[in-house]
């Protein structure tokens, strides 16, 4: 652990060029599976210490699957089951997994991978719309619209805040409601962010977290969002754009 973003980025690079070398297959498709929250057992015991090593990670894998056009992330997990110990998936949580990623392969391989069906939404741009409320605008790929409609739980904010309230504006679109006079300062939006966040019970994703209207009832992937000093709407880093 203490991996940085970048670091960690470099040795994906390294480990699946390896990979290519020893395959004999310079386009060999890798299909990630982005590393899970880790939660507190009910003993209380955490298992995830430091949050910014596990978002480190995620955003390093995302980074490597955006810039290499055959990685691909074919599955979040961080809305899926843990065991007991709160370190590895439970029984249902390895079946998701395995599905998602089944669908992941079966839709580059064999169908319309430009789609991406086999993902659900990310994080596109936020924008201040007055001195109390942000706009979260996400992008579809495998869904038309989204869940929860009010109680929306995970979104945090830098330089601003706290957040009153979180509900759904539209199909693409979620309300951020913050204390009057905070939202003008704001330069960065969050998205279940760290290596903790929802705890151990999965329940709360469904109720409370983000997710589409695919089949598989996708996440939203968690990311962050930053404010372009020039202008209103923040730009994208370490969101995939494939």
């Amino acid at each position: 652990m203490g991996e940085s973003t970048e670091r960690y980025a470099d040795g994906l690079r390294q480990l699946f060029g390896q990979i290519r070398r020893d395959s004999g297959r310079s386009e060999l498709p890798i299909f990630l599976s982005l590393v899970t929250r880790m939660s507190e057992n009910p003993a209380g015991e955490s298992r995830f210490p430091d949050g910014a090593n596990a978002q480190a990670i995620r955003d390093a894998e995302t980074l490597v699957a955006d810039e290499d056009a055959d990685t691909y992330v074919g599955a979040t997990t961080i809305d899926l089951p843990l065991s007991f110990d709160g370190i590895h998936h439970s029984k249902w949580g390895q079946q998701w997994q395995a599905e998602r990623l089944s669908d992941a392969v079966a839709d580059v391989l064999l169908g319309d991978g430009d789609r991406q069906l086999y993902r659900g939404p990310s994080l596109a741009r936020f924008e201040v719309i007055d001195s109390q409320t942000i706009d979260v605008h996400l992008a579809h790929r495998g869904g038309t619209d989204f869940e929860p409609e009010t109680g929306i739980e995970g979104f945090d904010v830098v330089n601003g805040g706290p957040i009153l309230e979180a509900s759904r504006l539209d199909a693409d679109t979620v309300r951020l409601s913050l204390e009057a006079g905070s939202a003008d300062g704001v330069t960065e939006v969050l998205y279940l962010n760290g290596g903790n966040p929802g705890g151990l019970d999965v329940r709360r994703y469904a109720r409370e977290y983000v997710h589409d209207n695919s089949p598989g009832a996708l996440p939203l992937e968690g990311g962050r969002l930053y404010r372009e000093l020039d202008q209103p709407v923040a730009s994208r880093l370490y969101i995939p754009t494939r």
